[in-house]
């Protein structure tokens, strides 16, 4: 279509649109230096009416003016089939039939022949002429059209001036190249503008009416200025779309489409009244009186003036070139003033310099002839500066898109014939009247200037749909005013949109109350007009944006923005179809303290006094003691013997003396080395209780009672000191485990990396967990997700990673290297070990210093032991077990032969193997102790975090395999937590879908979870679609490249699946749900629109379509029984067996699914799809028939969506049945789901005798 874009692209259809121009304008020119040229009258006699010959001046006119009888016959043959064979293909007709009659009218040698030559050149300039401004109007923008136009114009003029040197220069040769070489060069410009035209775009609008949106819609992305920034769906592309497809709409609705008689009529659209405006500015611009000059200037400058021959062809060459530079004027000052001002300027001047043009002439003197020249000097000026571009622009702007070529072709044809009458009458009126004729030409340009004031509307900095607002109302609009919105184009409305919105705020809205019919037909002053009937007012609607509902008024629910708050300007605001998340709510509970002091207040009064309540457990003191409360929270900060308290409660002293087996401690004693350890928390659970600590202690008093010890005491001192971290851990549990104290929030960024790396080498150092310590943790509601919105995490009891865990400390550890890895001016995967071992870490130790000090701890102080014979069960249970979950979607099985093999060279992802075994079994076995599990997942992380900054496919996959426990472990609303780490060190590693070999196999693991997870919280995926490709590669590239895979690599064509299912998260749960484009860049955040959301939701669901029908023969079933329930078995689904490639089939009935369900309500498919109902019986039947574990264990949430649907007992029963024997089976949690799936249906409020959960 076109290899540039932006700027580059506009200036190359200005420099065409102006060659075809040039070639008008050389072609008005040439003629006037040659019909008194010495070649020409000897060949042609017949009209030689120089003094010395004895020509006809009306066979003279006759030949000049057949030219535009020509043209005129070219601008109605456009009128016939322009709009038929498009804007590029008019303009290459043009410039072909105009080098035929180029070439006819230089190799005549009779009069006859010179006529018909010129009258198929003619015809050919019509076609262009006709069509080029059109062409170049619907491919400007609204700011730069004026301009544009002017260009064009300006180089028209360049060519009559080319014209009068050429003919100048060639005066001097006195063969017959005199004439026929300054004909010929007409011929290599039409052939420098039929090039131009090949090779750039045709018109958006043109495209758009007749179907072709998305060749359009490239179009006008190329033609932004920032083209290259931006992608094809951005939303200034989309609402450009949206407002000519909006026009072509309202066009049709008001007319019958296609009918020739559309012109001729006026009705809503105005059509024949725009129109003859259009027709009116040609007239206005031949009938001023320039072709007198144009063709006839050094007929005038010998005539009238009384110059030599040679001497009035150099002075109309010098007019030539003042003619030029000043229409270069109105590109500077036709989009400031406007279109208005600038003709009633020039026609004003016009009529003055022809009234005294006139009167120099009846003069006759020397002196006159000088002011004659000087006049026709100014007439050049004038008219350059209004009436030259103007009248061309008028007609693309006025005339609405279905009769924009038709009404461009009889402006043209008006033109041409008032052209033809002016060259026709001209030498015959200087002969016979003398200077009565410039008389008429002045009385002509003043009587132009009432009928441009009352009748043409200003369309400065207007798109061409916005004008068309100026004409449907009950009475034309000469100006645009504020209250029907924004004007300008869509770039400069959007910059501009903030200033609107408080614009907005104050503006009284004029069509208050006005029925919305009519706002789409008649948008404007016509509301307010006097006498006007009332209008009865439509109901209210509950569908459509909130400005409509508040005015009550229809809404016809396009996005964006409504055709309503459109025209008036407004912001359209739409409802949030959705509801608050309770998981979001971050307030304290309605049992705590502080929220029940002020229950039996009066409400009405407000409290003069406040109490602030300790939330933490009163320690009770020893008879006799005096401290002041202040004091005795600082005891707590205080190195003192364990249980020196005589009243401590045996809780907290059974905690303290199992405090010796726990890795908090170590933990605790190395942060403790600090001195400033109450600013440097541990844990999620100490922060919080040091926080709590530190609010209801005098801050002042504490620190002057601690600095003194602090400056007796060494950091080795307080380390020796066992007693100084005991007492801190019991003060840690006594904040957590109080039911009454306040919720603890955890800080998981990476501004705590700090903590938890130190938090870490403490763990890595000291044994395993005591099972009796790990039960006494906190048990209560995740910090980061309320789970009332799900099920209670108390049913959950084998969840590991609850708040204050060691599991929970180690992860958040894990993901915050992972984050501060992943950072992007971290170093590259490419880096060396060298280039970054002495770096200083977020600790303040180098990777060196800390693995020095864990060589340098005796190696009896980490108990962790595993035998032979347990590492052989665990490796087994990974090969059979959990393989078949990871390499589902993988042929080469890598996560079965090759990982297991780099594992002989990578502890770390030895370890990550092993704990996601060990972790697996003790789930699957419902085992109470974790310890196992927990020890191997010490020790990978142990082993992983000096060697995350290589970024190696060892380091990736012990990444991988460590959030594949996780999500086996942890709460299914804090999956997307878990895997963040892991996200942007996939990111960062440069790790796509398509890196090949183990890499992506790894990636596309990842990518099932990261699905899974956005299913779950109903968002799109944490690594970007553009990420899941390589750079160099395109949404259609990757398409197209799995599609081919259905042939050879049916797992490359699987994985297909779940990009479809991550395309369809992003267009209906992304943040730009209605308007970003599948694969927009994070750079770049789309704005919502309807238009885009249905052309997307279309796009993807045929894709999602398409992979269902071109699937390989391994991916379909082998059995199929429709309804099991007619051959006596007790099953309310089909049977769907596959024998491969189960859990794809069922991720592409989810995508389906999921899209039937948010199916634009304007869409019409033109193949009836499957129904809702059909898909989720679909996934059901995959569950319940196949019995593979991988396909079990990506089945969670599909199985979810599906129940959503079912409506009767017996499919509510079979999807609990399915969902709990995966959990039997698989030890992955499924419980959850079960629990939503009941509150859902509503079958289990009354106590049911079904138990569901055994």
């Amino acid at each position: 279509m076109t290899f540039l874009v932006g700027k580059q692209l506009a200036w190359a259809i200005t420099a065409t649109a102006g060659s075809g121009f040039l070639l008008f304008g050389y072609d008005q020119g040439v003629m006037s230096g040659l019909l008194t040229g010495d070649a020409f009258i000897a060949r042609f006699p017949a009209i030689n009416t120089t003094k010395t010959g004895h020509g006809s001046s009306s066979l003279q006119g006759t030949v000049v003016a057949i030219y535009e009888i020509g043209c005129f016959l070219g601008a109605i043959m456009s009128l016939f089939i322009g709009e038929r064979l498009g804007r590029r293909k008019c303009i290459m007709a043009g410039c072909a039939i105009l080098s035929i009659g180029a070439a006819l009218q230089c190799s005549a040698y009779s009069i006859a022949h010179l006529i018909v030559g010129r009258i198929i050149a003619g015809i050919g300039n019509g076609l262009n002429t006709s069509t080029i401004p059109v062409w170049h109007s619907e491919l400007s923008k609204a700011a730069s059209r004026g301009k544009g136009l002017a260009i064009e114009l300006a180089i028209n003029i360049f060519g009559v001036m080319l014209s009068y040197w050429v003919d100048y220069g060639f005066s001097y040769n006195k063969s017959e190249a005199q004439f026929r070489v300054p004909i010929a060069l007409q011929i290599v410009f039409a052939i420098l503008t039929f090039i131009g035209v090949v090779f750039l775009p045709e018109s958006p609008r043109w495209l758009i009416k007749h179907g072709n949106d998305d060749k359009a819609r490239h179009i006008i992305w190329s033609l932004q200025d920032n083209a290259k920034d931006i992608e094809e769906n951005d939303t200034v592309v989309t609402v450009e779309v949206q407002e000519i497809s909006q026009a072509i709409r309202e066009e049709q609705s008001a007319s019958s489409e296609g009918s020739f008689k559309l012109i001729f009529q006026n009705g809503q659209q105005r059509f024949f009244y725009r129109t003859l405006l259009g027709m009116g500015g040609q007239m206005m611009q031949q009938v001023s009186g320039i072709n007198l000059i144009t063709y006839y200037a050094t007929v005038i400058f010998e005539e009238s003036v009384g110059m030599s021959h040679n001497t009035a062809l150099l002075l109309a060459g010098f007019n030539g070139v003042a003619y030029f530079f000043s229409s270069l004027i109105p590109i500077w000052v036709i989009d400031r003033l406007g279109r208005r001002k600038l003709m009633m300027f020039a026609v004003t001047g016009q009529g003055a310099c022809m009234a005294i043009l006139a009167g120099t002439v009846w003069n006759g003197g020397h002196a006159a002839g000088l002011v004659a020249t000087v006049m026709l000097f100014l007439f050049n000026f004038f008219f350059a500066v209004g009436l030259l571009a103007i009248p061309w622009l008028l007609p693309a702007e006025y005339s609405p898109l279905a009769i924009r070529t038709r009404s461009a072709a009889l402006a043209t044809a008006t033109n041409w014939i008032f052209t033809f009458l002016v060259v026709e009458i001209t030498p015959v009126s200087i002969s016979n009247i003398g200077y009565r004729t410039y008389i008429y030409f002045a009385i002509f340009n003043f009587c132009f200037l009432p009928l441009i004031y009352f009748f043409y509307p200003e369309a400065r900095n207007l798109t061409l749909e916005q004008i068309d607002y100026l004409f449907t109302g009950e009475k034309v609009k000469l100006y645009w005013h504020p209250s029907m919105g924004m004007a300008g184009d869509v770039n400069a409305r959007i910059a501009q949109g903030k200033d609107l919105e408080s614009v907005h705020a104050q503006h009284i809205d004029p069509m208050e109350g006005i029925d919305d019919d009519l706002c789409n037909s008649q948008p404007l002053s016509q509301h307010n007009a006097p006498g006007a009937e009332p209008v009865e007012r439509k109901k209210r609607t509950r569908t459509g944006c909130l400005n409509c509902s508040r005015r009550r008024r229809k809404c016809d629910e396009a996005k964006p923005i409504c055709t309503g708050c459109k025209r008036r300007g407004d912001d359209c605001q739409w409802r949030m179809l959705g509801s608050f998340r309770e998981a979001n709510i971050k307030v304290l509970g309605s049992d705590h303290p502080s929220m029940s002091q002020g229950a039996n207040t009066n409400k009405n009064k407000r409290p003069s006094k406040f109490k602030i309540l300790n939330a933490l457990p009163n320690k009770p003191r020893t008879r006799g003691s005096s401290k002041r409360p202040y004091e005795a929270a600082c005891d707590r900060l205080e190195l003192e013997p364990h249980g020196s308290a005589s009243g401590a409660a045996p809780k907290t002293a059974a905690i303290a003396e199992t405090h010796s087996n726990d890795p908090l401690r170590s933990a605790i004693e190395d942060f403790g080395s600090s001195p400033e350890v109450h600013q440097a928390p541990l844990t999620p659970s100490s922060r919080g209780a040091q926080a709590n600590l530190l609010h209801h202690q005098s801050p002042s008093s504490c620190h002057h009672e601690r600095s003194d010890e602090a400056a007796n005491s060494s950091p080795s001192d307080e380390l020796a000191s066992p007693h100084h971290s005991t007492h801190q851990y019991d003060i840690q549990h006594n904040s957590v485990m109080d039911d009454t104290s306040s919720q603890v929030y955890a800080n998981t960024g990476p501004e705590f990396l700090v903590d938890d790396l130190a938090a870490l080498r403490g763990f890595t150092h000291h044994a395993q967990i005591n099972a009796s310590v790990t039960d006494s943790y906190y048990n209560g509601p995740s910090p980061l997700f309320d789970n009332s919105v799900f099920s209670d995490p108390a049913d959950l009891t084998n969840d590991v990673f609850l708040p204050g865990s060691t599991y929970e400390a180690l992860h958040t550890t894990l993901r915050n290297r992972q984050l501060w890895t992943a950072r992007p001016d971290g170093p590259s995967r490419a880096s060396s070990r060298g280039s970054y071992a002495h770096a200083r870490t977020p600790t303040g130790y180098s990777d060196s210093d800390s693995l020095n000090r864990a060589e340098r701890e005796p190696k009896t102080g980490r108990f962790f032991q595993l035998s032979i014979e347990r590492e052989h069960i665990l490796w087994q249970n990974y090969l059979t077990e959990i393989c078949s979950w990871l390499d589902m979607f993988d042929n080469n099985h890598h996560f079965a032969s090759t990982f297991p093999q780099m594992a002989k060279t990578a502890p770390h992802l030895r370890y990550s193997c092993l704990a996601l075994s060990a972790r697996q079994l003790e789930r699957q076995q419902n085992a109470k102790s974790q310890s196992e599990s927990l020890s191997l997942y010490q020790e990978a992380i142990h082993l992983l975090l000096p060697e995350l900054e290589s970024k190696t496919t060892p380091v990736i996959a012990s990444c991988v395999i460590l959030c594949v426990l996780e999500m086996l472990s942890c709460n299914p609303k804090e999956w997307r937590r878990h895997l963040e780490g892991c996200a942007y060190l996939i990111q960062a590693a440069g790790i796509n879908g398509f890196s090949g070999k183990e890499e992506q196999a790894l990636f596309w693991c990842f990518a099932r979870m990261d699905v899974c997870g956005g299913l779950i919280s109903e968002e799109e995926t944490i690594i970007p679609l553009h990420n899941w490709r390589p750079r160099d590669m395109s949404c259609d590239q990757a398409s197209q490249l799995f599609l081919s895979s259905s042939s050879s690599d049916f797992d490359t064509y699987a994985n297909y699946t779940v990009y479809l299912c991550a395309q369809t998260l992003g267009v209906l749960f992304g943040p730009s749900s209605n308007t970003a484009h599948l694969c927009t860049p994070l750079q770049s955040i789309p704005e919502e629109d309807v238009n885009s959301y249905i052309h997307r939701w279309r796009e993807l669901f045929e894709q999602v379509e398409k992979w269902y029908e071109s699937r390989p023969s391994q991916m379909k079933s082998i059995f199929t029984v429709a309804q099991p329930g007619c051959s006596g078995m007790d099953q309310p689904f089909p049977m769907v067996l596959y024998g491969n490639g189960a859990a794809r089939n069922q991720l592409y009935h989810v995508c389906a699914l999921l899209l039937l369900q948010r199916k634009p309500k304007t869409l019409s498919l033109y193949k009836k799809p499957k129904s809702v109902l059909w898909h989720a019986r679909q996934i059901c039947a995959i569950s319940a028939s196949n019995t593979h574990h991988g396909c079990w264990t990506n089945a969670l949430q599909p199985l979810w969506i599906a129940g959503r649907v079912m409506s009767h007992f017996s499919e509510h029963m079979a999807i609990v049945e399915t969902l709990m024997r995966i959990e039997r089976e698989t030890g992955w949690a499924t419980a959850w789901r079960v629990e939503d799936l009941k509150d859902l249906w509503g079958d289990y409020d009354n106590g049911d005798d079904c138990d569901m959960d055994g």
